[in-house]
């Protein structure tokens, strides 16, 4: 016989064990706190009650909480080009994956080949002085040039070697290479190359448009840092620690849970009174993609707690009870409110009636609620 058939006849046989000869009301009162409920040695008989006092345990609690996967700021790449041009050349669309290095554009201006100019003269410029110095040396050596001279020989080697080293930066600016720079290479054409492997999220340019310094042409994601973004409320934000192990589905994946921890805790809240929290995730199933909703737990440090065995809670409408065993025929109710259920315990919030000292039914507190219910109607 299951447990709920077993109490409804309890409830039924004390109920019929009482059954008045008068009618009865339509409609029964509510229950109220401090309730007294008699049993006959019948009854008792029947019932099976058991008392004991409320146990002490440690509980934890695990929350549910929603959040998306999310990127890091130094994996999310905008893309511009510090010259400016026109884009004559790209073949992106958002989703696609790039390699680095790979070209994902090509740009075209007048100013690149003034740029490849300046660094090509520039060099020239700095082997002649080179030579000229190398000169100059060996004939301070002997004695057949001035001091002054040598000094401004060597003065203007040192500056072209400025002129260089700038020439060199602004040319690896245009994606190319100083070391192995020639003439023959120089083109109005530059391309643009991936600095990460990585997914497009964006593309923000088409082919022939003028692009200037300050625009962002293209955004790019490395997804091997991707994180967990969690929003958590105020009453809960403190339970949160960094180290806490976080369980995580997708709603199109619920058998895949993904394993996390908490890294950081966000200390400030937004108009909703919500903050973050960032997990690490410790493994990856399926594919993850910025933006993609999760529904996550967090199991939260525990706690001592007074508690008792869930069926010593009773529930009648919006209120729950126990019943404190007055001596071993009488009974009390006391309205209660609850906390943490884990693993067939429920934790005791209420404290006026310093619960935790007192001797409460345990086992078949529903054929006490139903006891009470016949009383209360009578």
């Amino acid at each position: 016989m299951s447990t709920k058939l077993h109490l409804l006849y309890i409830a039924l046989f004390l109920s019929a064990c009482d059954q008045p000869t008068e009618g009865r009301k339509e409609s029964a009162p509510e229950y109220s706190a401090d309730q007294i409920v008699s049993l006959t040695a019948a009854q008792l008989r029947q019932a099976n009650i058991q008392i004991a006092l409320p146990d002490r345990r440690t509980m934890s609690q695990e929350i549910t909480l929603n959040g998306m996967i999310d990127v890091p700021p130094q994996n999310l790449v905008s893309l511009s080009f510090p010259y400016g041009g026109f884009v004559r050349k790209l073949s992106l669309l958002p989703g696609m994956h790039v390699q680095k290095g790979e070209s994902i554009a090509v740009l075209e201006d007048a100013a690149y080949v003034g740029l490849q100019r300046d660094f090509l003269v520039a060099r020239s410029r700095l082997e002649y002085l080179r030579l000229d110095k190398e000169r100059q040396e060996k004939l301070r050596t002997e004695d057949a040039v001035s001091e002054k001279t040598y000094q401004q020989i060597r003065n203007e080697f040192d500056m072209q070697q400025a002129e260089v080293a700038a020439a060199s930066e602004k040319l690896r600016l245009l994606g190319l290479d100083p070391a192995s720079f020639d003439a023959s290479q120089v083109s109005r054409q530059v391309s643009l190359h991936s600095p990460i492997d990585g997914y497009v999220a964006s593309v923000n340019v088409n082919t022939g448009k003028a692009v200037q310094p300050t625009d962002v042409l293209f955004e790019l994601v490395d997804p091997k840092d991707l994180h967990l973004t969690l929003t958590v409320f105020e009453k809960d934000i403190d339970r949160i620690e960094v180290g806490q192990r976080v369980w995580a589905v997708r709603n199109d994946a619920p058998a895949d849970t993904l394993q996390a921890e908490v890294i950081l805790v966000s200390h400030n809240l937004d108009a909703q009174r919500k903050g973050l929290v960032h997990c690490h995730l410790l493994e990856t199933k399926g594919r993850l993609l910025p933006g993609m909703f999760m529904r996550a737990g967090i199991r939260l440090a525990g706690r001592t707690a007074t508690v008792v065995p869930e069926e010593a809670v009773v529930r009648y409408g919006t209120e729950q009870f126990v019943f404190e065993a007055i001596n071993d025929s009488t009974f009390r109710m006391h309205a209660v409110k609850t906390g943490v259920r884990e693993d067939g315990w429920i934790e005791l919030l209420t404290e006026e009636d310093d619960l935790a000292v007192k001797r409460l039914v345990i086992r078949s507190a529903y054929a006490l609620l139903g006891k009470a219910k016949n009383v209360m109607e009578e």
